[in-house]
């Protein structure tokens, strides 16, 4: 890439004077929080966390527990965790793509769904023939959002009393 392919900043990005006198601060969306020893995670796109009646709940923390899942033969190969409408708040939702050959493993996921707080907890699972990406081979939440979490073929639904993924509705 040259010069010439990159945007120009949008003005309102930049805070100055945002912690002391001259400084220049760059907004970009990102949540990050520090540990114990001073190092910076990243936590989620201001975008993508999803707006639970609880509060809000980082998409990677619901993706990070799914792709523990994965063993040998059931594996995940791309996974987004996103936000479907529930009144006033949203209740999370995943799609999943599974990897070449592998098979789905629905006592595996379960299994690390119940390691989320309840809140956390994807209401609905859908499998997807592809995950769409970026370029930069990013995942794009939007079209999958799109697609909806109906009840269908491969899509299942969180059973809170019997604590796993079942078919129907």
């Amino acid at each position: 890439r040259t010069n010439a392919d990159l945007r120009p900043v949008d003005p309102r990005r930049l805070l100055r004077d945002a912690f002391a006198p001259g400084d220049i601060w760059f907004v970009t969306g990102d949540f990050l929080r520090m540990d114990t020893g001073g190092d910076y995670w990243f936590v989620d796109r201001h975008q993508d966390l999803i707006q639970t009646a609880h509060g809000p709940v980082p998409s990677m923390r619901i993706e990070d527990a799914l792709y523990a899942a994965s063993t040998p033969g059931h594996g995940i190969a791309m996974c987004i965790a996103v936000g479907t409408p529930d009144g006033a708040h949203e209740v999370p939702a995943v799609a999943i793509e599974l990897a070449a050959g592998a098979t789905l493993d629905l006592d595996a996921l379960a299994a690390a769904i119940r390691t989320l707080p309840d809140h956390a907890r994807p209401r609905r699972l859908r499998v997807v023939a592809e995950v769409p990406v970026t370029d930069g081979y990013r995942p794009i939440k939007r079209p999958v959002a799109a697609l909806g979490f109906a009840p269908g073929p491969g899509v299942w639904r969180w059973d809170n009393h019997a604590q796993a993924l079942v078919a129907g509705a």
